[in-house]
């Protein structure tokens, strides 16, 4: 027995240096490095955000199908209960169609919000961008122009017309607060 467990771990040992020293680790670990490195503190409140608004809506999934299952048994009537019908978990009972409906436009806001946000965040992973003459930083709100027009004077774009690249987009904080604004009037 000892023998097996000798040779496991001296195969886990082999695949830990094979993971650990390949090229193929070396760029990925570099990979999510690069990855993490840009990620703010504004991401990670979103990402925990919506990842607690995904909890409830595969709870509320979940639930859903378990009432479904209860139904479909009192209707066959193997099911004379109701449940659940504690205090704590009355707002599972019986999903009504305003329930489903919302649960719908909960899943739909919270996959919005994230479409909107990894849309914001990829285009952040470049750390510098050239669009035809003009050279953009895109960790900040500025613009560094350097190309001159045709006079010979150089063009200025005010840091208004592009918007900062470290923060979450507004529009993917409306649908994921719009989300979880439909998931709190569920609860109530």
């Amino acid at each position: 027995m000892f023998r097996r467990l000798g040779k496991l771990l001296w195969a886990w040992e082999l695949y830990s240096f094979v993971r650990n020293f390949s090229p193929t680790a070396y760029l990925m670990d570099k990979a999510f490095e690069y990855v993490f490195e840009r990620l703010t503190l504004w991401d990670y409140l979103f990402l925990a955000g919506a990842g607690v608004l995904s909890l409830a809506f595969v709870v509320e999934f979940l639930d859903g199908l378990v009432q479904l299952v209860l139904t479909i048994l009192r209707g066959v009537g193997l099911w004379h209960d109701v449940w659940p019908n504690w205090p704590g978990l009355r707002w599972l009972a019986h999903p009504t169609f305003g329930g489903v409906l919302a649960w719908f436009f909960i899943g739909l806001a919270l996959s919005l919000a994230l479409l909107v946000w990894l849309f914001h965040f990829l285009r952040r992973l470049w750390p510098e961008g050239s669009t035809g003459d003009v050279n953009r930083a895109y960790g900040g709100a500025h613009v560094h122009v350097v190309w001159q027009n045709g006079g010979g004077a150089p063009r200025a774009w005010s840091s208004a017309q592009i918007r900062p690249r470290r923060v979450v987009s507004p529009t993917a904080w409306g649908f994921l607060l719009f989300g979880w604004l439909l998931q709190v009037l569920m609860w109530v």
